[in-house]
């Protein structure tokens, strides 16, 4: 009982700290978009096609499989330099950032 009584008094705590945390690694995904990606994809993903893809048209899960193909050395140059130059952390508050952008309509 007394175990139930603690994390019914700490869960709320617990899930404001994980939705802080997202809300940071948002953040820091935006300003990875920024840096690396908003000249050639667009401010909000929208891209200019065929050189530069669209984003938004494509699941975030797909983007994280792409990132992993750049980061192994698979695709055009560009891609694979800034892939590399990313930590395993980076790319997810980047892949995060990214599923915040509306669908294509």
């Amino acid at each position: 009982m007394r175990s139930v009584l603690c994390v019914a008094l700490f869960a709320p705590a617990i899930v404001m700290a994980e939705g802080q945390v997202q809300a940071e690694q948002v953040s820091a995904g935006k300003a990875l978009y920024k840096a690396h990606c908003a000249l050639c994809h667009g401010s909000r993903g929208q891209g200019v096609p065929p050189m530069f893809p669209n984003l938004v048209s494509k699941p975030p899960e797909a983007h994280a499989a792409m990132m992993q193909n750049y980061r192994a050395g698979h695709g055009h140059k560009v891609m694979v330099d800034m892939a590399k130059s990313l930590n395993e952390r980076q790319i997810d508050d980047l892949m995060l950032y990214i599923a915040t952008f509306p669908p294509k309509k």
